[in-house]
């Protein structure tokens, strides 16, 4: 499965494959972390603080952030902290 994540005046919006429409999270908060050295993140994000969190598994090279598509694990952390910041 591959994910699109955008961000559009401070709503953050996950799009899946299987969906025509991205979840969106206002007031965004989230985290990130490589969950292996090479290709995989895990991404956990809610729009709002205490919720509880959606949890995505992000894998080079099928996930879009932006318009860009990371080619290397720095550059996904890079665009991912461009989105949430964190």
């Amino acid at each position: 499965m591959s994910y699109t994540i955008t961000k559009v005046s401070g709503v953050v919006f996950v799009r899946d494959s299987r969906n025509s429409y991205p979840k969106s999270y206002f007031n965004a908060t989230g985290k990130f972390q490589a969950a292996d050295s090479d290709t995989t993140v895990l991404l956990s994000i809610s729009d709002q603080a205490g919720q509880v969190p959606d949890q995505y598994t992000l894998t080079l090279g099928s996930v879009t952030v932006g318009t860009s598509t990371p080619s290397t694990m720095s550059s996904l952390l890079v665009l991912l902290n461009s989105i949430l910041g964190s």
